[in-house]
């Protein structure tokens, strides 16, 4: 039965059952990090720790079973996520007021005009 084990003794021992992987926070928004270890736990435990020096690292291990993937095709798979997300939230966040008037627009063509 594969577990994660604890960060330190996977940042100085073996990977082959986990992924660490290190987030670049000035590239990658925490809440693009979030919805990337969301995004891969139907087939992975996912750990996101801050580290004092406010580094933010992601631990991810396969749940038995659900993946035969390695942890090196994880690791790319889960900074895929990575990028995605990242894009989603600048694209979400460029947008943000053409879609507010928007949607303002559609509720407001929405109301019964009053006579």
């Amino acid at each position: 039965m594969k577990t994660c084990r604890n960060l330190v003794d996977v940042a100085s021992g073996d990977l082959s059952e986990s992924a660490l992987i290190e987030i670049d926070v000035s590239i990658y928004p925490r809440p693009a990090a979030l919805k990337a270890a969301y995004w891969i736990t139907d087939r992975c435990h996912v750990r996101l720790v801050t580290t004092p020096e406010g580094k933010l690292f992601a631990e991810i291990c396969t749940k038995d079973g659900r993946s035969d993937a390695t942890p090196i095709e994880i690791r790319k798979d889960f900074e895929n996520a990575l990028v995605d997300f990242t894009l989603r939230e600048r694209i979400a966040s460029e947008t943000r007021e053409i879609h507010e008037a928007l949607i303002k627009r559609a509720f407001v063509e929405s109301m019964p005009k009053v006579i």
